[in-house]
């Protein structure tokens, strides 16, 4: 986690990455008026999902928060404003939330992590960006979490961004897009939870995880900062 001296914090003070608001303290988090009206699904039907938008390669698949609202804004700040301190805070809800689920589902223990990893951007949004958003997010989590983060999925082409196309063209975006790096660390019969920002189609955690499959894992999980589509869920997707 990432802290700072007592006079860059009071030069610099930490703000609420939802609201805005001064923070005390060493570390990046919401503030706690935030985190009792942040859109999140915590105790809904379909809070857990093993059927649902990341597809057939992922056992079980959750997100933090609903993307809206002062999620939505936060998000936008920490991928695009150069907010990179913000993956600390989004990382906490994550990890309690990957936590929750290991504790309240009949058969959480076997979603335990063995390893951490994320879905990448490409070398060229990263150097653009300065940093990959996921990858700060799944190094949180897995510090918080106690198991390695290790990079085992590399982006083969800077393709358009999805927030830049509609719902139809995702899918075809990403399809080749991935494949397994050069000297990954072997993740055979290992549980691996993969890690990204935001959940909307779930076409590109679709493509990751089918090559992710492909090295042999015991399962994948997926746990993301937010996913949109707050409201019920279809019966298709149990999200």
């Amino acid at each position: 986690m990432l802290k700072r001296s007592a006079l860059f914090r009071i030069l610099f003070p930490w703000r609420c990455p939802a609201c805005g608001k001064i923070l005390e303290g060493d570390i990046c988090v919401f503030c706690a008026e935030c985190m009792e009206t942040l859109p999140s699904p915590e105790g809904e039907s379909g809070e857990f999902s093993k059927n649902g938008r990341a597809g057939k390669y992922v056992s079980l698949s959750a997100a933090a928060f609903y993307y809206s609202g002062g999620v939505k804004r936060a998000v936008g700040r920490f991928k695009f404003s150069n907010r990179s301190s913000y993956a600390g805070a989004f990382a906490r809800c994550m990890a309690a939330r990957w936590r929750r689920a290991v504790n309240l589902l009949p058969d959480g223990d076997r979603y335990r992590p063995d390893i951490v990893t994320w879905i990448p951007v490409s070398k060229k949004r990263k150097r653009k960006r300065g940093y990959d958003q996921s990858e700060l997010l799944a190094r949180e989590v897995a510090e918080l979490l106690g198991v390695p983060a290790e990079a085992v999925l590399e982006k083969t082409a800077d393709n358009p961004p999805q927030s830049s196309l509609d719902a139809s063209s995702r899918a075809a975006n990403v399809i080749g897009m991935y494949s397994v790096k050069s000297g990954a660390p072997d993740i055979s019969g290992k549980t691996v939870l993969l890690i990204d920002d935001v959940l909307t189609t779930g076409a590109t955690v679709r493509e990751a995880s089918f090559v992710l499959d492909s090295a042999g894992p015991k399962r994948i999980c997926a746990l993301f900062a937010a996913k949109t589509g707050k409201g019920r869920p279809s019966e298709r997707e149990n999200f």
